[in-house]
């Protein structure tokens, strides 16, 4: 896959304002079409997010 079909499809899905409020949840849904593996993806997310120290923990 291309990055200009990803970017094709990420438009048609209009993903871009729920990734930019960081909903996951519907992030997934919109991609995948379901939450298989939304866990991990949760998980992995996170990881992430500390390394970068973005991740705000109450």
């Amino acid at each position: 896959m291309t990055v200009s079909t990803t970017y094709k499809y990420w438009l048609s899905r209009f993903v871009n304002l729920p990734a930019d409020k960081e909903a996951l949840k519907a992030v997934t849904l919109l991609v995948n079409g379901g939450r298989n593996g939304f866990t991990q993806r949760h998980l992995s997310r996170d990881v992430l997010k500390r390394k970068e120290g973005s991740l705000n923990e109450y």
